[in-house]
């Protein structure tokens, strides 16, 4: 397992983050040559770039919710904390 501080685990999660969009931007420029090799139209080739992105968000869901419970602490420490809707004066005697 990598340490958190090192390099390899930075590289790693650059690495994973960039995936989605590097995926994309490969997949979108072929769509015209993928529906006439699959005799699909257009619409049904972009229904599979659809599929992707929502098949990828909810992994990003469930994936996230997962190691948030398990590695780190959790999301109601962030939010149970009180929101001030009102700026300090300090701010607004600028």
């Amino acid at each position: 397992m990598l340490r958190p501080d090192t390099f390899a685990l930075t590289g790693l999660l650059a690495l994973l983050v960039a995936f989605g969009p590097v995926a994309t931007d490969l997949y979108v420029p072929s769509m015209p040559e993928i529906g006439r090799l699959l005799g699909a139209s257009p619409a049904e080739v972009q229904l599979t770039l659809s599929s992707y992105l929502v098949g990828f968000a909810f992994g990003q869901i469930i994936y996230g919710a997962i190691s948030a419970s398990r590695f780190c602490c959790s999301l109601w420490f962030f939010f149970a904390r009180p929101v001030r809707l009102v700026p300090q004066r300090r701010a607004l005697s600028c």
